[in-house]
């Protein structure tokens, strides 16, 4: 994916209310060029466009894209009609027909984009929005990056990655994220779409939504733009064909083979014991992982590494050699528990690898390997967790790149961190604020993201009314934070929802803060904004007991709100009691161990401020509805009481 439209919150409540095309419909009017309630009709969520339609690189001239511009489908005359490159001299038209003829590409494609994108084609647009046309290179929650300012160079962009979907479908069968024709995947939304061309493959690759200005949208906006031209495909080509063989993202990321090149065991067993798997120390083979022992402890629970065998050791229960054919697991154990081998979906031959933490042994001071699902092959790693102390990097990663855990050179403590782009996983490249003793992993447009889930080193993944699963991630700094706002016998929360790495743990897929929602009323942004918006941090707490409560209570009566607050890290509750009084927490008025800090409460509008509606928030599960400061209602789960506590200040 390269980047969330930005248009998709504006267009949000259109999208929504075309997505079942109810009577009310016919209301609906064009918003900005985004085409009308008819151009809706007909949508089908797994054929957006046929392949036919996607490669018609010979739809428009550069001539009739230059018309188009100057009276686009909304009556409007498009900047980009007076727009021509200060380096090459092209016009916008001439660099949109360009990018279609050489990466085959239908350029009508492009105006669609422009459109979802900018609104481009339909009002006025700055400087801004002309060098970051197609958001190419800009990741929610980021600046986009400069490498890719330039009209050209996001038409350019955009259409690189529409071609190279296009060839891993021919030569793989699914892209880079795992979409493939004819085989079902989660959208963001999340909804099941079956893709059943490549094209709409592509599309769901490049922008993974359904609704919520998604592919609804872009058929929306497409219909709206060819209505105009009477455009019909130019070509014909085939509908790509149904795959003989099953493909699933897991199944690829644990098809590769183990890898060659090596100095110790750790780059072969990533210092997991029991997997019979070897840097080989001796031999034609010395320096390549192989199937052997070097001690016992090498080998599979209960056997023993026998040096009498030639060239290399062996253990006496040796499990299948790696490249075996399997058809499950089990043929590639060798019958023993946590062997660290199971069998390719892919290749259906044993790896080294696996597919859950119980395929994991144990390493040599007991503590047992976990599956990093991160990494390009999933492996068995031993690692401290983050905040456990440590002498070397290797203490952190496991010995594996890829993971983002480094050791804090000063304190000795592992931390989220990288040295280099290695650290980090495929989609992400290390990066050094400057001053900083340590790098950050942050996304890079520019890598294929075939890393999507990091190991949650025993976090939870939240499940909320939506459906929607969020995976939560270990925060050693935010964790200690809390030392001051913990009641007798209490602990502070160890892991956290990261608003800039939202992941279904379930299918992998990345899921976009501005938009997903946790509720069918509520999204993730209304409920933790302020403590983003504000700058406190971008990890949060959220509760989805106190989620469904709060949609519980918006179905009640109240209709249409926002919170006004909800989780607050112990920094930035301590700065709200600041502005009231003065002192990190005040007597009666902020409290020190404040729900908000443990994301089950809300501030809800001084609309609510009366019994009536704190009755209204008991009734919906909540266990305190405060009347506070004569301007707002206030509602938590209280785990202190055993039933809804009203009271008014």
């Amino acid at each position: 994916m390269i980047a969330r439209s930005l248009r998709r919150v504006a267009a949000l409540a259109l999208a929504a209310s075309l997505a079942s095309l109810g009577a009310c419909a016919a209301t609906t009017t064009e918003d900005e060029g985004m085409g009308t309630w008819e151009d809706a009709l007909g949508f089908d969520k797994d054929s957006v466009l046929t392949d036919a339609e996607f490669t018609d690189a010979t739809a428009l001239t550069s001539g009739q894209i230059q018309a188009f511009l100057e009276h686009t489908h909304c009556g409007y005359r498009s900047s980009l009609a007076d727009y021509v490159d200060p380096k090459s001299g092209f016009s916008a038209a001439q660099m949109l027909a360009n990018a279609s003829a050489k990466y085959a590409i239908n350029p009508i494609e492009f105006l669609v984009r422009l459109q979802v994108e900018r609104s481009m084609l339909c009002k006025a647009v700055d400087t801004y929005a002309i060098e970051h046309a197609l958001s190419c290179g800009c990741p929610d929650g980021a600046p986009c990056s400069a490498a890719y300012a330039g009209f050209d160079r996001q038409v350019q962009c955009a259409a690189s990655h529409f071609r190279k979907y296009l060839d891993d479908i021919d030569t793989s069968g699914h892209t880079t994220s795992g979409w493939a024709p004819h085989k079902t995947k989660n959208s963001s939304d999340p909804i099941a779409v079956t893709p059943a061309n490549a094209a709409t493959a592509a599309l769901y690759t490049y922008t993974p939504w359904v609704y919520n200005g998604g592919n609804q949208l872009h058929y929306q906006v497409w219909n709206a733009i060819t209505k105009s031209l009477s455009y019909k495909p130019s070509g014909t080509v085939p509908e790509t064909k149904k795959p003989t063989t099953a493909y699933s993202p897991s199944a690829a990321a644990g098809a590769a083979t183990v890898p060659r090149g090596c100095t110790d065991d750790a780059e072969c067993n990533h210092g997991v014991q029991h997997t019979g798997s070897v840097c080989a120390n001796s031999g034609p083979e010395r320096g390549s992982c192989i199937d052997a022992c070097h001690t016992d402890s090498d080998c599979p629970t209960g056997g023993t590494c026998d040096a009498t065998v030639l060239p290399h050791s062996q253990c006496t229960n040796a499990p299948p050699a790696t490249g075996t054919r399997c058809a499950a697991d089990a043929d590639c154990t060798g019958g023993s528990a946590g062997a660290s081998r199971v069998c390719s979906t892919d290749s259906h031959t044993c790896i080294v690898g696996c597919h859950s933490d119980d395929d994991c042994g144990a390493n040599g001071g007991g503590k047992k390997g976990i599956c990093d699902r991160g990494l390009r092959t999933w492996q068995c790693v031993y690692r401290a967790e983050l905040g456990d102390a440590c002498t070397a990097d290797k203490d952190c990663n496991g010995g594996v790149g890829g993971t983002a855990r480094v050791c804090d050179d000063t304190k000795h403590l592992c931390i989220d961190g990288c040295r280099v782009d290695a650290d980090c996983d495929s989609s992400s490249a290390c990066e050094w604020p400057g001053g900083e003793a340590m790098g950050i992993c942050l996304f890079d447009p520019t890598r294929e993201n075939t890393a999507p889930l990091r190991a949650p080193s025993g976090c939870p993944a939240l499940a909320f009314p939506s459906g929607v699963k969020i995976q939560t991630v270990r925060d050693a700094v935010l964790e200690a934070a809390y030392a001051n706002h913990l009641e007798a016998g209490k602990t502070a929360p160890k892991c956290f929802i990261d608003v800039d790495n939202l992941v279904d743990p379930d299918t992998g897929a990345k899921l976009e803060y501005a938009t997903v929602r946790l509720s069918d009323h509520f999204t993730l942004h209304e409920l933790v904004g302020t403590e983003v918006a504000q700058g406190y941090g971008r990890r949060v707490l959220l509760e989805p007991s106190a989620v469904e409560s709060l949609e519980n209570f918006r179905r009640s009566e109240p209709g249409a709100f926002s919170p006004t607050s909800g989780y607050r890290s112990p920094l930035h509750q301590e700065a709200t009691c600041k502005s009231l009084c003065g002192q990190p927490w005040c007597a009666g008025t902020c409290a020190r161990y404040s729900r908000h800090m443990w994301g089950d409460a809300f501030d809800l509008p001084v609309t609510f401020y009366s019994y009536k509606y704190a009755q209204l928030a008991c009734d919906a599960g909540f266990m305190f509805a405060y009347n506070e400061a004569h301007n707002h209602l206030h509602v938590d789960m209280n785990p202190r009481s055993a039933s809804c506590v009203i009271q008014f200040d």
